[in-house]
């Protein structure tokens, strides 16, 4: 059951989706309430790009990639 869970189509829209863009803007898994926040606005309608956005314009982002090159940045991206 919790593989079907976590396989369902909801599962990896919402929280699978929230949890790739942390790792990927923030470098790390969401916080629970960072989590419920993301889903939540996902669910009220906001597209994916919307929230990439936003994560990408946060000063916790802004922090994390102050001291990369443009390569080191395309790199932790890719990664």
């Amino acid at each position: 059951m919790v593989d079907e869970f976590a396989q369902s189509p909801e599962m990896q829209r919402s929280v699978g989706t929230v949890t790739r863009s942390f790792l990927a803007y923030l470098g790390r898994v969401p916080d629970p309430s960072g989590l419920a926040y993301w889903v939540g606005k996902i669910r009220s309608g906001k597209s994916v790009a919307w929230v990439n956005a936003a994560m990408a314009a946060s000063p916790e982002f802004a922090r994390r990639q102050a001291s990369l090159t443009d390569a080191q940045f395309i790199d932790a991206l890719y990664h």
